[in-house]
């Protein structure tokens, strides 16, 4: 994630809201409208997270999922913040969502 394409974010925490998500995980997938659409435990780099959860935090070296559409996130640390989704095929994922930053911490 990025303030701007060249200042990466750093932060310890964030305060977030999370809105308008239209995503699928590829052909023949559904469509999703929430974060968390299914239980099951599986994907490529995130084999504990839900499967297909939109919304995987990766902030001060620790995995956040996180499947409400506000909330606030605390690391131990301060790191470059990375919003990813959880599929084992990214090349094939269509649909977007927004996501907006209400504020954060970097200590």
């Amino acid at each position: 994630m990025y303030l701007d394409k060249n200042t990466p974010l750093i932060a310890r925490e964030i305060v977030f809201r999370y809105t308008k998500i239209q995503w699928a995980a590829g052909v023949g997938w559904p469509t999703y409208f929430e974060p968390c659409p299914r239980n099951d435990k599986w994907g490529k780099d995130y084999s504990t997270k839900n499967n297909h959860h939109s919304l995987i935090w990766d902030m001060g070296g620790k995995i956040f999922q996180i499947c409400d559409m506000i909330g606030i996130i605390r690391a131990d640390k301060a790191t470059q913040v990375k919003v990813l989704v959880n599929d084992d095929e990214y090349g094939d994922n269509t649909g977007s969502f927004e996501l907006e930053i209400l504020s954060y911490k970097q200590n």
